[in-house]
């Protein structure tokens, strides 16, 4: 994590807490337009809050791959 310029997460909670947050925010995002949306379809047919949703909810599943790849370096997985 540190590699990639990112904060790393202090406990397992403080990591849960940060998917769950930008799985439900994606979630809710794919709700609203579909689950075959594209992602220039979910910035494209949003305005105001909902662009900081989806901004948001991309950012946290950034960081989501981003924790998954580092623990798999971590793990030589």
């Amino acid at each position: 994590m540190a590699g990639l310029h990112l904060p790393v997460p202090t406990t397992l909670f403080a990591t849960l807490q940060t998917s769950l947050a930008s799985t439900s925010a994606a979630l809710g995002a794919l709700k609203a337009l579909g689950p075959g949306a594209t992602v220039a379809e979910l910035i494209g047919a949003t305005t105001g809050l909902e662009l900081l949703t989806v901004a948001g909810s991309m950012l946290g599943v950034f960081y989501l791959g981003a924790v998954v790849g580092s623990l798999m370096v971590a793990t030589n997985a």
